[in-house]
């Protein structure tokens, strides 16, 4: 892999975790709960860092199966896996959003 293919895919889990770190931010904001709760700021933020590693995660997960397909010292047979693994793994969030928005 190439030395701007290793720093783009860098750049891009760095942006994923602060959008799930923002995500975060603004879920606390709109269920209310800092006011709610009556919580600190570092605590706050304790939160706002935990939820947004949890929403990280599979993120993470489904980027590395995606971003499997540029590593050279891979085998075909893992490659696969891990595409389909995130697309798996992609397809079942998916599936968890659009059931969560239908039960509305």
């Amino acid at each position: 892999m190439s030395t701007f293919l290793s720093v783009t895919i860098s750049l891009i889990y760095t942006a994923a975790f602060i959008a799930c770190l923002w995500w975060a931010n603004s879920a606390l904001r709109q269920l209310d709960i800092p006011r709610r709760f009556n919580l600190p700021a570092s605590v706050r933020l304790l939160v706002v860092l935990a939820v947004g590693a949890l929403v990280y995660s599979p993120v993470s997960r489904i980027l590395g199966g995606l971003f499997a397909l540029f590593n050279s010292y891979s085998v075909g047979w893992v490659k696969a896996a891990d595409v389909i693994g995130a697309l798996v793994l992609l397809g079942f969030v998916g599936w968890l959003y659009t059931r969560g928005v239908l039960e509305r």
